[in-house]
């Protein structure tokens, strides 16, 4: 997923990262939002931002959190149908995809610099040098649109038929892009490789259940694709293998698994799934075992990760009782890590 992209666009980010073989992972402080859904930290890690899904309503709006006071800093309000968001490499720049359009942000303002007509999806992702966007989900088409950041334009649209795109990233080396996508029967996902140069499926990649939204990061070093997936009861992570363009583990999951992000290091996926229970889930990248379950409220959606990797951060929803009444509010709850 695109999380996996910003974690790794301060260009550095790696190198700077916490060493993580005495990695251990607590909760921190739980931030109060509305209904917030896709998630992103700035490249320097100041700033994380939240798009507030809108619901039954048109529009919804992106709040910025202060990572050093762990509150909502700021409100840019006005934005159609939010899904999910990307920053830039700069950071200048933020872009939020929607359901029928793309919201070009300035960061500096906070405020709505530009939109994207005919460009939509359910999730995006950036090029390493920024250059491009990517979008991908059904809203407009099966397909996935690609916008010249140099134009805030249309560039240009793969057609994916026969499948509906879930989740999007790309490769480190800007080389290659990654669309998870369900098939056109339950349960027969397929991860397309498609060449960032020609815009042409290269290759296919049969996955053990339909991908979830936003579940979807590539390892530092490109050589990985973690997918979070469901398969009737049996829900879990696939690991594919970029060379082999093949699965080659799964990480079982005890419920449903969403969104998914790399540690800027490579060493660990961090994956969220609810509801029974709700947790931020850590896998080891080199033994594909799950080295930590911590419990979060709500219902999560989305994880990132700041580049430094000593912190990440978690969307969830409201949960309420079978009553009705609240159970969980939303919110975006605070990892740390050390």
């Amino acid at each position: 997923m695109v999380t996996a992209a910003i974690s790794s666009c301060g260009g550095n980010a790696a190198s700077e990262a916490k060493p993580s073989p005495t990695a251990s992972w607590k909760i921190g402080p739980s931030i109060s939002t509305e209904s917030p859904w896709g998630i992103a930290a700035s490249p320097d890690g100041r700033r994380v931002y939240v798009v507030v899904h809108a619901g039954e309503a048109d529009f919804g709006s992106i709040s910025i959190i202060d990572s050093v006071s762990s509150s909502v800093a700021a409100t840019i309000p006005h934005i159609r149908w939010p899904e999910d968001i990307v920053i830039t490499p700069d950071g200048r720049r933020a872009y939020v995809v929607g359901q029928n359009s793309v919201s070009v942000l300035n960061t500096e303002s906070n405020t709505v610099s530009a939109t994207i007509e005919k460009a939509s999806g359910r999730d995006i992702a950036i090029s390493p040098d920024g250059s491009r966007v990517y979008t991908a989900g059904p809203s407009l088409g099966n397909s996935v649109d690609i916008i010249d950041t140099s134009t805030n334009r249309v560039a240009g649209e793969i057609g994916m038929p026969g499948v509906v795109p879930e989740a999007i990233t790309v490769a480190p080396s800007g080389v290659n892009i990654y669309v998870a996508a369900e098939g056109s029967r339950p349960g027969s996902g397929v991860l397309s490789v498609i060449d960032s140069a020609t815009d042409k499926v290269t290759g296919t990649v049969p996955l053990p259940g339909d991908p979830s939204e936003n579940g979807l990061a590539v390892t530092p070093d490109g050589k990985e694709l973690y997918v979070s997936y469901s398969q009737g009861k049996r829900d879990g992570v696939a690991v594919v293998d970029v060379k082999k363009k093949a699965v080659t583990d799964t990480v079982p999951m005890d419920d449903s698994s969403w969104g998914i992000t790399v540690s800027p290091d490579g060493a660990y996926a961090y994956v969220v799934q609810g509801l029974q229970p709700s947790t931020f889930t850590v896998i080891d990248t080199a033994s594909k075992k799950i080295m930590e379950n911590l419990p979060v409220k709500g219902s999560p959606f989305s994880v990132a990760v700041a580049p430094d990797g000593r912190r990440a951060y978690v969307s969830s929803q409201e949960t309420v009782h079978n009553d009705g009444s609240l159970a969980d509010p939303p919110n975006v709850q605070v990892i740390d890590i050390d």
